[in-house]
């Protein structure tokens, strides 16, 4: 009695594990392209090619009447090729692996997919016989069975999958040697704001000019006798004293920013670095004439 429980326990140990590294093999989808016949016996030999595939990573192959019960009581039943379909599949069986193969045949062609519930589908193109066909509907069996490294299979279970494409292109890191902007680009802003300047410059030393002119003038003919009486003296005189004084002084203030800015963006612009250039020089002239005078301003640097 005591042997028979033993050998009962022995049992069950054994038929355990053998039960967790089974794989069950979904009948296979063979498609003729253009023809509406089935290829069972094709069909059978590709199902035949996923259980040598299973035994040589190990496994045992589950298939006929419990696999084909299963379907029934899952969504897409038949058409179960899906990673959740084929994972509810393996719960309902019991099995460590579901696998599913399609195979559409078109001439010499054969497109070939390989699914299962782990990773994302695998697929194949071959041009030739069918036994070459066979061969790779093999050979991406046993790569549908190999375990992926686990960061790899738990990146691949929380990817949803994304149809395939072109790869996007990389922007290579610029170097150290790298334009931060085409060549020629800031060249370009320099001497537009260069430009800028220098304008802004030039009507501020001619306004400036103008005023101090202006100013100049008025003080020279302040006071003159513009009506003159013999009997009484002087009966009017021009008062020019209070607006030339305040116009000269802004006129010179403007004149001399605008000089001073001249001279520092041509020295910027066009200077060569060693300190030669020649300074600015600026001259004013006021000349007096028969009733009043005449007042000339010159620039140049």
């Amino acid at each position: 009695m005591m042997r028979t429980v033993l050998y009962a326990l022995v049992g069950l140990l054994l038929a355990g594990p053998a039960l967790a590294e089974q794989v069950a093999v979904l009948p296979v989808e063979y498609r003729l392209v253009g023809e509406d016949a089935p290829a069972p016996e094709k069909a059978r030999m590709v199902s035949e090619q996923l259980s040598a595939a299973i035994v040589e990573a190990g496994k045992e192959p589950l298939g006929g009447a419990p696999v084909a019960a299963a379907l029934e009581q899952v969504e897409g039943g038949a058409a179960c090729s899906e990673r959740s379909c084929l994972s509810e599949l393996g719960a309902q069986l019991g099995v460590a692996q579901v696998i599913a193969a399609s195979v559409a045949e078109s001439g010499a062609l054969y497109e070939l997919r390989i699914a299962v519930a782990d990773r994302e589908p695998l697929t194949g193109r071959i041009t030739g016989p069918f036994s070459a066909a066979l061969t790779e509907v093999k050979r991406l069996a046993g790569e549908a069975l190999t375990p992926l490294p686990e960061p790899v299979a738990e990146a691949t279970a929380a990817t949803p999958q994304t149809p395939e494409g072109p790869p996007e292109p990389v922007a290579e890191p610029a170097g150290p040697d790298a334009p931060a902007t085409p060549p020629g680009e800031d060249d370009g802003d320099e001497d537009r704001r260069v430009r800028v300047l220098r304008g802004g410059a030039w009507g501020l030393t001619a306004a400036g000019g103008a005023a101090l002119i202006a100013g100049v003038v008025l003080l020279l003919v302040d006071d003159p006798c513009v009506e003159d009486d013999p009997q009484h003296g002087c009966k009017e005189r021009l008062d020019t004293t209070v607006p030339g004084m305040p116009l000269a002084g802004l006129g010179g203030i403007a004149a001399g920013l605008g000089v001073a800015g001249l001279v520092f963006i041509g020295r910027d612009d066009e200077g060569d670095g060693t300190g030669d250039e020649p300074p600015a020089e600026t001259a004013l002239g006021v000349t007096p004439l028969p009733g009043g005078a005449a007042a000339s301003y010159r620039v140049s640097f």
